[in-house]
This record gives C-alpha cells, sequence and structure tokens, in this order.
C-alpha cells in the first residue's frame, strides 16, 4: 500500500490541535463503520463488485488508521519506548491473524467457501 501518500493527507489536512489523535479517531470510527456495513450484507446474494469494493474501502481504511496511530506514537513517546510499542502492536497483529484463522476454519465448516475468503480475510 502506499502508505506515504495516505500520510501526505494527514499532515496536510489538520483536525485541530490534536491532529494525529483526531485523524486515529475518524478513521477508526469509519474503519469500524466498513466492516459493520461489509458485515451487514448476505455473501451469498451480494454481488461480487460490491463485496470487493466493501472489502477494498475496509482495506484501505485499516491501512489508513495506521498512519496516525504510528505518528502519535513517534510523537508522544521516547525513543528507548518506541521499539517496545512497535513490539505490542506486532503482537497484537499476529493475535489477531491467528484468531482470524480459527474463526476461518470455524466457518469453512459451516459452509463458506474459499471463493469468499477476500472478504473474510478484509474483516481481520
Amino acid at each position: 500500500m502506499l502508505k506515504f501518500l495516505l500520510a501526505t493527507l494527514v499532515d496536510r489536512w489538520r483536525l485541530g490541535a490534536a491532529n494525529y489523535k483526531n485523524w486515529g479517531i475518524l478513521l477508526g470510527i469509519l474503519y469500524a463503520a466498513a466492516l459493520a456495513l461489509l458485515a451487514v450484507y448476505n455473501l451469498a446474494d451480494t454481488l461480487y463488485a460490491l463485496l470487493f469494493a466493501l472489502a477494498m474501502l475496509t482495506s484501505l481504511l485499516g491501512t489508513w488508521v495506521d498512519v496516525p496511530v504510528n505518528a502519535l506514537a513517534i510523537r508522544l513517546l521516547p525513543e528507548s519506548e518506541r521499539i517496545r510499542a512497535g513490539v505490542i502492536r506486532s503482537v497484537a497483529a499476529s493475535l489477531a491473524a491467528n484468531i482470524f484463522h480459527g474463526q476461518l476454519r470455524k466457518s469453512q465448516s459451516y459452509g463458506i467457501t474459499p471463493s469468499l475468503l477476500p472478504t473474510l480475510l478484509a474483516l481481520c
């Protein structure tokens, strides 16, 4: 993903005095809304183009929300704590991926086919 373009938007358009915090909150809410919208549609009856668009939107927002969170960590944490914060974020992402994998295996037992995996991956 081209995160440097997303970072440019975050730096160029300031959202108040707490710019990175406000961007993180806004993008987090939009990300949650995109996930909820994706969850509303019945996968079997929805056009693949719509599911693809929603999955791409979710992926974009999930990537974009990471930009102000990382920038805020760099701004607020002393240099000695930044590595630890990065490790914690990496561990959280790994745990989320492992939980997703377990849910995916459970979903497949309920009849969700591999053709729907891109949509499920967007939820992770």
